[in-house]
């Protein structure tokens, strides 16, 4: 219920536009400027209110997107711990493939698009996400100038755990699957 007052733009544009509604009816009725003064006011105080709750209030969804965001900007700058960093300490297969594949390659550049948190399970201990997303890596093979490559993964399923109030890491529940291979890689 409390996402709907902290993710929802419809929700609160909706708000907005009930509010003015009702601040037209109320002046129509009545034709009294201070009427119109109070309920124009109210729409702004919801507006504002919409904003800060948008903006400013910390929820699981943001801060799971944000570790995925900040996942995919440490693999863009090649950066092996920053991306390790994001990784769970438990996690022993994710670290050891992410430091192998990263040591193979000079990653030029990362993106993750279609990002897509399916489900946040507080009621596990310690709680879970569960995240897809459609994902493209491109760099050059470490030792060899001309040997270009580009990976681009089709569909990605990526658990992440809350580890600290806020901080979210990845696990080794991953599934990635990629264009002309037609089975799933876990890790």
């Amino acid at each position: 219920m409390i996402a709907l007052f902290t993710e929802s733009f419809l929700f609160w544009l909706l708000c907005v536009g009930f509010a003015a509604g009702f601040t037209f009816a109320l002046w129509v009725g009545t034709r009294r400027k201070s009427m119109l003064i109070l309920g124009l006011s109210a729409t702004l105080a919801t507006t504002f209110l919409g904003a800060f709750c948008l903006c400013c209030v910390e929820t699981d969804r943001k801060a799971v997107r944000r570790t995925v965001e900040a996942l995919a900007d440490a693999v863009d700058r090649d950066d092996v711990d920053a991306t390790l960093a994001l990784v769970s300490p438990t996690a022993l297969k994710t670290r050891f493939k992410a430091r192998a594949h990263m040591g193979l390659a000079r990653i030029e550049w990362a993106k993750v698009r279609d990002l897509e948190i399916v489900e946040i399970n507080r009621y596990t201990s310690p709680p879970r996400a569960l995240v897809r997303f459609r994902g493209s890596v491109g760099g050059r093979v470490s030792g060899f100038d001309a040997s270009r490559f580009t990976v681009v993964v089709d569909f990605s399923e990526v658990e992440l755990r809350e580890e600290e109030p806020g901080v979210w890491r990845v696990t080794d529940r991953c599934r990635f699957s990629y264009p002309g291979y037609s089975g799933e890689i876990n890790f």
